[in-house]
This record gives C-alpha cells, structure tokens and sequence, in this order.
C-alpha cells in the first residue's frame, strides 16, 4: 500500500461557501493539485479541492472510486467555494441579473451561487461531462479562522483491480481545466455546435437516439457556416484579392465593401453547396472533391435532419438508406461526421465517443 499526502498550505481564517447541486460531479484528481484554484473571473475567491471536502463539509457528499496512475477519481454533489476578504465591493460584479435583485438580497453569498451556476457550466463544455448538474439548489456559508485542513491523499491498494466506466474516466474533471472553465465564466467563447454536440453526446448518453441526430446534424450545418463566415470576414477585412470586391455607396457621406458573389451564394446556397461551390469559391477546398466519402455521410446527416423536421422521425420510406436510423451506432456515427468535419476545417477540437469499455483501476481507502 502506498500513503500519498501532503500539507503546505498557509492557515487563514476565511469565509467557506457550500453550493449544493441537482447530481453529481466526477472529479480526476492528483496529489499535485493544489488546495486552491483562485480564480481570476472573480478575483479574491478560489474553488477548494474536493479532496479534502468530508473534513470541512456536512452537506456536501464526496465519494471515492479509485485510482489509476495516480489520478484518483471522486464524484461530488457540490462544490466549495472560499475567500480570504473580509469585504467586498460587488457594485462592479460582472453578472448583470445580480444588480436587478433588490438590495437586501446583493450579497456575497448570493453573488457566489450565480457564479457557480455559470463556472459549472462552462465546466460541463470544458470537460464534456454531459452529466455535469448546471442548476444549485441550495448554499451556505461559514466561517473558518483556522483556515483550511491539509489534504490527505487516500490509500492506493495496488493488490487488488477495480474497474471504472472508460466515458467517465475520459470526462472526469481534471485540474487543470478549471484554467479553461475559468475563462470562459462570465463571457464563454464556446462556439454554438460546440454546445450542440455535448447536448448530442448527452442525448445518446440518455438513449434519445432523435435529439442526438438531430443535435448532430443542427451542429454539422453550424460548422459550415460559421468556419466559412469567418473565412470571408478575415478576406473582406483584408481586402483580399480573391474576393469580387466592389463599393456600394450607401448616402453621400458612407461607402460600403461588398462581394455580390458570396452574398448571393451564401443567401441560396443549400447544405451540399457550402461544402462545395461556396468552399470552393472562398478557400480553393471544396469536401465533395477532397474527401467524398465524409461529404457523402454530412449529406446523409442532413437528409436525417430534414426528415426529422418535417416528420418527426427519421422514416425511410423508399428504403434507400439514405438517411440514419434512430440507433446507437448511428448516433455516435453522427458525432464522428462533426468531428471530421471539424478537422477537414483545420479545427482540432475533439468529442469523447461513448463506447461500452472499461479502464482497469485501483480501490483507495481513505486515510483521515
């Protein structure tokens, strides 16, 4: 057996905030990780360590699994929240829905639970725990004079093997990525299909094999665009050659730049004409030329969505196969197509797929 523990933090008094939440979050914790993350989207207070959490909480629940490689999992009902300062001027705090509440209810504590909703989150994007719980329901503070307790790593039983759920321990939190969540708090800059494929993983999660397609495929559309929107802004703003720039005068006093060619592509073109003629015309590539396989399965993904929209299922009359199929394969399949596309856009963004399997661990015991 091996004993990990360590202590070096300074002892404070400070204020504790306990946020209890609707479910459950993984955690994938190291003996490296500090006691406290302080965050910069709210300066002067910082997350503490759910490993020490059953020493300084009676509400919040910390479960232990195991442990492989030293990364040790643990899955929380709520997160701690603390602060060194004894005061706080929150008539600059950054959450607008906090200064229409009356005065009486601006408090700190108040000001902490809407942030938490937002960091989790952020947090759920960050990780793509899909189970991650986004509301709190309900918070507490309390006071500290001797400061926080040191952590005490648990017992590593390396004799014996346990075996843990390979999905959870892909997307159980790791420290590191509250940098990440940190950032994106009070402004996230999460493109939209990203949210809507963490809701498609979620959906197959669930067994709503429907919402996951159509979720894909809303996703795979988005995708398009939004890379090929932002290929013209960065031309237009440049001024670039290859662009069919003219100046429309809009009074006597303002001229705008416009390309009458794009515009009239983009606004008529349908979904197989963004990966082709519109692509084409902006950045040389077209999908259906380089890669006609994957521009084969997205046209696919998108017949499925239009089925979806206009029957309420993706029904194969014909049976031509020319749609998918509310099932498993097809679902994670659909996720796939997103992620190719993502990567033939030059984007490396990657989405844990959900596969039945397991990752062999260690049990822990803890040691108090």
């Amino acid at each position: 057996m091996i004993n990990l523990s360590f202590s070096t933090h300074e002892k404070k008094a400070m204020k504790l905030f306990n946020t209890t939440l609707n479910g459950r979050i993984y955690f994938r914790l190291r003996e490296t990780n500090e006691i406290k993350f302080y965050l910069e989207s709210f300066p002067g207070v910082f997350i503490v360590n759910p490993l020490i959490y059953s020493k300084i909480s009676k509400t919040i629940e910390t479960n232990f699994f195991s442990s492989n490689e030293n990364n040790l999992i643990l899955t929380t009902n709520g997160l701690i929240w603390g602060t060194e300062k004894t005061d706080f001027d929150l008539s600059e705090f950054p959450i607008d829905d906090f200064h229409k509440l009356p005065e009486n209810q601006r408090n700190i504590t108040t000001a902490i639970m809407m942030f938490a909703t937002k960091f989790i989150s952020a947090m759920r994007i960050v990780s793509r725990q899909v189970s991650i719980p986004t509301s709190i329901t309900s918070a507490y503070m309390e006071e500290f004079e001797e400061g926080l307790p040191s952590i005490n790593y648990p017992i590593i039983n390396n004799k014996f093997e346990s075996f843990l759920d390979n999905f959870i321990w892909q997307t159980s939190v790791i420290w590191e990525q509250l940098v990440e969540t940190d950032k994106n708090t009070i402004n996230p800059k999460f493109p939209i299909y990203e949210k809507l494929i963490v809701d498609a993983i979620q959906a197959i999660k669930t067994d709503d094999f429907k919402r996951a397609l159509l979720y894909s495929a809303i996703a795979m559309e988005t995708i398009a665009t939004t890379k090929l929107d932002s290929v013209f802004e960065s031309k237009l703003t440049n001024l670039d050659s290859s662009l069919r720039l003219i100046n429309i005068t809009v009074n006597k006093s303002k001229k705008v730049v416009k390309d009458p060619i794009y515009s009239f592509i983009r606004a008529k073109c349908k979904f197989n004409e963004l990966l082709h003629e519109l692509s084409l015309y902006l950045t040389g590539k077209s999908l259906r030329i380089e890669n006609p396989k994957l521009f084969e399965k997205a046209s696919k993904l998108y017949r499925t969505r239009n089925k979806i929209a206009h029957l309420g299922e993706p029904i194969d009359n014909e049976g031509k196969n020319d749609i998918f199929q509310e099932c498993y394969q097809d679902s994670v399949l659909a996720i796939q197509i997103c992620q190719e596309l993502l990567n033939w856009f030059g984007e490396t963004n990657n989405f844990p797929i959900i596969r039945f399997g397991f990752v062999k661990t260690y049990p822990v015991t803890i040691n108090e």
